[in-house]
């Protein structure tokens, strides 16, 4: 039934490149993987979430649902979000928060991603 929601695809990048010299990767992005199955949902105000890591309160302007064994972590970048007929949604978001969505028996059912768009007079990809 979940699956039936997914009707978008996605390609992912992951930071790479040298790191540097506090030995951080580099601001070089890299294709981590195309066409994962997907949906992105907008909201009329911007969701908010807490970081599992530093639980600061996260803003995102998008959330992502897509299958539990996606690789995707924060930093992350969504290059381009389509629908089914290859229509572009949505291009440039960076994730900002991963969260592992159980079901009642705890095993994993899917994740939401948290993502915010990346402005032109961020860094270059």
């Amino acid at each position: 039934m979940f699956s039936t929601l997914l009707v978008h695809s996605a390609d992912t990048e992951r930071l790479a490149g040298p790191p540097d010299r506090f030995g951080q990767p580099g601001e070089t992005f890299v294709a981590l993987a195309t066409n994962i199955i997907c949906r992105l949902s907008t909201a009329s105000k911007r969701s908010e979430t807490s970081s599992p890591v530093t639980h600061e309160v996260l803003q995102a302007d998008f959330v992502l649902y897509t299958f539990p064994d996606v690789d995707l972590q924060q930093t992350d970048r969504i290059r381009e979000v389509r629908d089914k007929d290859g229509k572009v949604l949505a291009e440039l978001l960076e994730v900002v928060a991963v969260k592992r969505i159980l079901d009642g028996d705890g095993s994993a059912h899917h994740l939401e991603v948290m993502l915010i768009e990346v402005r032109s007079d961020g860094p270059a990809s």
